[in-house]
């Protein structure tokens, strides 16, 4: 393993910076994708990780500085399983909400063709229709406070970052309405 962008990263003094952030990440991605990292890849992907933290003058090693992994010889399959375990961790409670919300869609679409819905669940989904509509603002909003933090915008990983973070959040919003779809039909009906 290599880095082929910022060389500058191998020189860095890292000694102080706390990479728990890092070690628990790079942990999580090797054993839930099966990635077999041997100490010493290991090893250089944290020191990447705690280099990019001191250069962007932290002193604790954040999500934004894992993106550094992206900045080495790593291959697609690499690439793809990265971005899954960033989802998973960064987007963990998000996530949640999603697949908790879709069960409720479906099983509400069955009672729908069923046409045994009650009133309790017309209600539930009125409910859920306001709160759907508040997350999607509250996601929009978030895209534009990563967008301009000033703090990311300095960061050597600042692009791959927000590139990332956009297209999860517009991806999840796209879900929600289209649950929120199914609520509203069944509270029109």
């Amino acid at each position: 393993m290599k880095l082929l962008k910022h060389q500058n990263l191998l020189e860095i003094e890292t000694k102080d910076i706390n990479f728990k952030i890092a070690k628990d990440f790079i942990n999580y991605w090797n054993n839930h994708y099966k990635l077999d990292f041997s100490n010493d890849q290991i090893e250089f992907l944290i020191q990447i990780i705690k280099a990019t933290t001191s250069l962007n003058n932290r002193i604790s090693v954040d999500q934004s500085d894992l993106f550094s992994i992206l900045h080495t010889n790593i291959n697609d399959q690499l690439k793809t399983s990265f971005y899954e375990a960033m989802n998973f961790t960064m987007f963990r409670e998000l996530n949640y909400y999603l697949q908790e919300t879709r069960m409720y869609k479906e099983n509400i679409e069955q009672l729908y063709l069923k046409k045994s819905i009650t009133n309790n669940e017309i209600d539930h989904c009125n409910k859920l229709i306001k709160w759907i509509d508040k997350k999607v603002l509250e996601l929009q909003n978030s895209i534009n406070i990563v967008l301009n933090n000033q703090k990311l915008k300095d960061s050597i990983n600042y692009d791959l970052l927000t590139e990332f973070y956009q297209k999860q959040v517009d991806e999840k919003i796209r879900r929600f309405k289209w649950y929120q779809n199914t609520f509203m039909i069944v509270v029109d009906c």
